[in-house]
């Protein structure tokens, strides 16, 4: 993990908890686009991006996630370089009170 991200296959799980019932439509809308070119050509090395929506509480999310990385953290970066991504990002403070990243790796 030279880059401070992992390398090889690996996965990612995103928790993120919206604001309020506003702040969550916004957040399903973005987290979608984001997925949409996730799961393009645009990003290769993305093998999931599916975001989710709890049922029993709709204000949270969970991403599940995951990619190939070379050493240099390559599918990491270009998926976070992506517009919809850092609209995201831009927007934490406004539209989520949480926001939690794990990176884990398959056992099988």
């Amino acid at each position: 993990m030279a880059s401070g991200l992992p390398v090889g296959r690996f996965h990612v799980v995103a928790t993120l908890v919206a604001k309020g019932p506003q702040e969550a439509e916004e957040l399903a809308n973005i987290l979608t686009k984001v997925a949409k070119r996730a799961d393009s050509e645009e990003e290769p090395n993305c093998f999931l991006y599916r975001p989710v929506r709890q049922i029993d509480d709709p204000l949270t999310f969970v991403v599940f996630e995951e990619y190939e990385n070379d050493e240099a953290g390559s599918a990491t970066l270009v998926h976070r370089q992506g517009k919809d991504f850092q609209e995201l990002i831009q927007k934490k403070d406004q539209l989520f009170s949480k926001f939690e990243v794990k990176f884990f790796k398959a056992l099988l």
